[in-house]
């Protein structure tokens, strides 16, 4: 099939589905908001509906368009829940809202968008009346009447219903004249950064609407970090947290920012990271309990924290304050059982800088199906130091038999780093993971007597 005839199949069948669900749950102007966003979408170099599952774009584009216009609001109109919308499409609410996310940044959508917005929406935009001019909040009619006192000749002059007649551009409300973006603090300053249950003893943090929009800025600064621009990217993440104080992943990617430094910069990483995750842990209410509630990776809202929580163990541990960092990342196994970010791996670690043997067999059997190299060698370690050795045998033999060359980098003489190997990123199975298990745990291996002659012995079987 044609890449054009693929594209169009593609597009009438989100059209379709999304309008199905329009005339269901909300109106004839969503139906036609998807459509267009669709469109949009379809005209891209790359368009991103070719792949991945229909129904999940299809629910991420209502999600989308829902959360700039206040959907899942109560007093909205219409109004729907994100359960209606999910079951709708069979997918998850986590798996909607990421492709929620992606499709704002994608397309760079804005609360009170000028084109994606209902007219529900802009009629109640409360700076629909004002601009912005050299930093001020000014009404409208105040210019409007400078501009015609100082006599601005028509061809400069735009009709604007019934405003009158103002300068082109004057009413983009996110746009002052320098260019700058706008912060409306006055009407946002007072939302807090919060956290809902949305099941049983299953929440997820609600971000103050500010934290949303300065998502440009934030990616921006992203990008420049990424790019190792590192000086420009602390500017960026440091205006951000000055007009929105909560936004845990700007002192996040802040701290990152201070971590390459040297010790001073060190220390206040390390004060960010702090501070990141206090501004998290005080959003917990008295009945949320670590331990038992979960804050799951799956809601998009909950990773700055999550992240957050595991650099400050990560720099607890290069401080050498490992128990710290232990607590922590048990913490983070409990919150988040399905350990998207690895943090098993790095219980298992500090546990054994511990000699905690107990607490590394704790989280294997957590684990009990995993293929990550900590697990499966984790275990067998931690039975042989806890003196069951033929429980370690049987889990050595099943490390052996799933990650060969694991085995074998821990039994050699002369360690070399394969070639091609990239810093944080490994191969399943492969000889970057064995090299990169040795780094970790090697010396553990080979100052546990008896551990290595174990590994042979099941190799020779």
């Amino acid at each position: 099939m044609r890449d054009k005839a693929r594209i169009q199949e593609k597009t009438d069948q989100l059209i379709n589905m999304t309008t199905e669900f329009c005339e269901k749950y909300l109106d004839d102007e969503y139906a036609g908001l998807c459509e267009k966003l669709i469109q949009k979408m379809s005209r891209k170099r790359k368009v991103p509906f070719l792949s991945g599952r229909i129904d999940i774009w299809a629910a991420g584009i209502i999600f989308a368009l829902g959360r700039i216009n206040f959907l899942f609001d109560k007093s909205s109109s219409p109004y729907t829940t994100r359960d209606e919308l999910c079951t709708f499409f069979t997918t998850s609410k986590s798996t909607a809202s990421q492709k929620a996310r992606n499709i704002i940044d994608m397309l760079k959508l804005t609360y009170f968008d000028d084109d994606f917005s209902t007219k529900r929406t802009l009629e109640n935009d409360p700076f629909k009346d004002y601009i912005m001019v050299d930093g001020l909040i000014m009404p409208k009619e105040v210019i409007i009447q400078k501009i015609l006192e100082a006599g601005i000749n028509d061809t400069q002059m735009l009709e604007a219903g019934n405003d009158g007649a103002i300068p082109k551009d004057m009413d983009k409300r996110k746009k002052n004249i320098a260019g700058q973006k706008e912060l409306p603090l006055e009407r946002w300053g007072n939302e807090l950064l919060q956290i809902i249950e949305i099941d049983d003893d299953q929440w997820r943090f609600e971000n103050p609407r500010s934290v949303d929009y300065l998502d440009d800025e934030f990616y921006d600064g992203v990008d420049l970090l990424g790019g190792g621009r590192g000086a420009e990217a602390k500017r960026v993440f440091r205006d951000i947290i000055e007009r929105s104080p909560q936004h845990i992943d700007a002192y996040h990617h802040l701290a990152m920012a201070c971590d390459t430094g040297g010790k001073g910069k060190k220390k206040e990483a390390l004060k960010l990271w702090e501070e990141a995750v206090d501004i998290g842990k005080k959003c917990f209410p008295v009945n949320f309990s670590i331990g038992k509630s979960l804050l799951e990776w799956g809601w998009i809202e909950n990773r700055p924290f999550l992240r957050a929580c595991h650099g400050l163990g990560l720099a607890y541990i290069e401080r050498g304050e490992i128990e710290k960092s232990l607590s922590i990342f048990k913490e983070l196994i409990s919150l988040n059982p399905n350990d998207n970010q690895g943090i098993r791996g790095l219980v298992i670690e500090t546990s054994f800088m511990l000699n905690k043997p107990g607490n590394a067999l704790e989280v294997c059997e957590l684990y009990p199906d995993d293929g990550m190299s900590d697990t499966l060698y984790g275990r067998p370690l931690a039975l042989f130091q806890l003196g069951k050795e033929k429980d370690a045998e049987k889990a050595m033999r099943d490390a052996i038999k799933y990650l060969p060359l694991v085995a074998k980098e821990l039994t050699k003489r002369n360690h070399r780093k394969p070639k091609g190997m990239e810093d944080g990123y490994v191969t399943a199975g492969g000889a970057d993971e064995a090299f990169d298990f040795w780094q970790r745990f090697g010396q553990t291996w080979k100052e546990t007597k008896g551990a290595i002659d174990l590994i042979e012995k099941c190799q020779s079987k």
